[in-house]
């Protein structure tokens, strides 16, 4: 539970969950919601998501594609 309290006090990533409540994305997808920030953060924002059981990530192809849990 500390772990998704933790990931959720970040502002980047509660922005990350509100693209991903509008449905399923790849990455590529959710970085247009964020110019400013380079696609290695966004992918350690996603990941400490994925880690806290907030968002499930699934590969096809060269993309990872993201959803909520």
């Amino acid at each position: 539970m500390a772990r998704a309290f933790k990931a959720l006090a970040d502002p980047t990533r509660l922005r990350v969950l509100e693209v991903l409540s509008r449905g399923e994305h790849c990455v590529c997808e959710i970085q247009r919601h964020f110019e400013a920030l380079p696609q290695n953060l966004l992918s350690h924002h996603l990941r400490v998501l994925k880690e806290a059981g907030l968002v499930l990530a699934e590969k096809r192809g060269r993309w990872v594609h993201y959803r909520l849990n």
